[in-house]
């Protein structure tokens, strides 16, 4: 039931990880989808490394309960104080979400309440205006990183069994464009393996395009 006993229970949610890609996005669609199961509206604000969109005030002051699902500190933390709070790791998001909102809700039942940050604590903020050129380039690189990182999987493992089934010569054979035979392992080997060429050729495009 909600907490008023006339709309669903409210939980907006913070998710982030330091690459800010998967898991952080992960967290969220885990915490959403577990809320529709519990008739719970669930509202997620994605922290990334290359910054966030907040979450409407309005939205903030209407929930009835607050997740963080988080591997680096929440920003702008002190907008969600004073109300239940559960804090976990970005993993527990993922794995176990419908517990979290059971806990949630339970905190909210008893009245528990998270405190606000002491007078003069500083607060981390995310404005561009007020971000050093050194975070920002840390962010870039950070993100740029994690979209590489499928490349490298991908592209290690085509080449690892490019090598295994066209032996230790397939980096000498000849393009699979001008040469390939269906029925050859060689051929195959030899396109696995060129294919893991062109993967990794992508890393410093994908790099600068952040």
């Amino acid at each position: 039931a909600g907490a008023s006993g006339e709309r669903p229970f409210r939980i907006v949610a913070v998710t982030s990880r330091p690459t800010g890609i998967a898991h952080t996005y992960m967290a969220a669609e885990s915490l959403e989808n577990a809320g529709r199961e519990a008739g719970v509206e669930v509202v997620v604000e994605t922290q990334g490394s290359a910054g966030f969109t907040r979450l409407d005030p309005a939205v903030i002051a209407a929930a009835d309960g607050v997740i963080f699902a988080h591997d680096v500190p929440v920003r702008d933390k002190d907008r969600f104080a004073g109300k239940p709070t559960v804090d976990v790791g970005v993993k527990a998001g993922i794995n176990k979400p419908a517990e979290l909102i059971t806990e949630v809700r339970g905190k909210a039942a008893r009245g528990e309440v998270s405190a606000g940050s002491a007078p003069g604590t500083p607060v981390e903020r995310s404005g561009d205006s007020t971000e050093g050129y050194g975070t920002k380039l840390r962010k870039w690189l950070m993100s740029g990183v994690s979209y590489m990182v499928p490349f490298v999987a991908a592209g290690g493992l085509l080449i690892a069994l490019g090598f295994a089934i066209g032996g230790y010569t397939v980096n000498k054979a000849p393009s699979v464009m001008d040469h390939f035979v269906w029925t050859q392992a060689d051929s195959w080997g030899a396109l696995l393996f060129q294919i893991g060429v062109v993967s990794f050729g992508f890393l410093v495009p994908v790099l600068a395009g952040y």
